[in-house]
């Protein structure tokens, strides 16, 4: 080996050393609408873990603005909102929309009498999501993206007659 290959090779390995990749540092704020005010128990506060969560995965690179129906002003206007471009995303419940897709609140309330992982099976795995974009399809609003659920709606005790 010739001493240029050699010198060559150590500035390569210097270059390198030194340079880092072109990583880009700005940031992108997304506005969020939501129903609750903004001290909500458990429906405010998942919104609030979300934006920190958001914010934590990214590194700080993506800001969740979050506006309460105090800010907005439309707390069942949500899904209007967010079809017209004022906001980027929204949380509510799909059951104050009746009047504009009257078969969305079912992806809210609905199957009746499962408990939280049953639903969860019924919407990913048994049909719910691709009949929940069927539903909102002729609106050409976004599908939601996350179903919560709250529980079952199932008595723990039989009903005695």
């Amino acid at each position: 080996m010739s001493i240029r290959t050699i010198l060559l090779a150590a500035a390569a390995v210097a270059v390198s050393a030194v340079s880092s990749p072109a990583v880009s540092k700005e940031t992108y704020t997304l506005r969020l609408a939501e129903t609750w005010g903004p001290n909500s128990p458990i429906l405010g506060e998942t919104t609030r873990h979300f934006e920190e969560m958001a914010e934590t995965m990214s590194g700080g690179r993506l800001q969740i603005r979050i506006d309460s129906s105090n800010k907005h002003k439309a707390p069942f206007g949500i899904f209007d909102l967010v079809r017209h471009g004022q906001y980027d995303m929204g949380h509510t419940a799909s059951y104050y929309y009746k009047g504009t897709i009257p078969n969305a609140m079912y992806f809210t309330t609905v199957p009746f009498g499962m408990l939280a992982p049953e639903q969860y099976a019924w919407f990913y795995y048994g049909g719910g999501m691709e009949l929940m974009q069927k539903v909102y399809e002729p609106s050409r609003a976004a599908i939601p993206a996350i179903r919560w659920v709250a529980g079952s709606t199932r008595r723990s005790t039989p009903w005695k007659t």
